[in-house]
């Protein structure tokens, strides 16, 4: 699960069942920027292969 997503919240939310006291505030924020960072580094990844694609293609 990606915590950018609804996944990590299902994560964090599973941590708490388990340990019986929420992550704190600080690891949650540090999960989303990850998350985050993740989403737009495959987005980059992504386009720039398709850029790529784009411009072999039509030599």
């Amino acid at each position: 699960p990606i915590p950018g997503l609804d996944g990590g919240h299902v994560v964090f939310t599973l941590w708490e069942m388990i340990t019986g006291k929420p992550a704190s505030q600080k690891v949650l924020e540090y999960a989303q920027m990850v998350g985050v960072i993740f989403l737009l580094s495959l987005m980059v990844l992504i386009f720039g292969n398709d850029i790529v694609k784009l411009i072999l293609d039509k030599f």
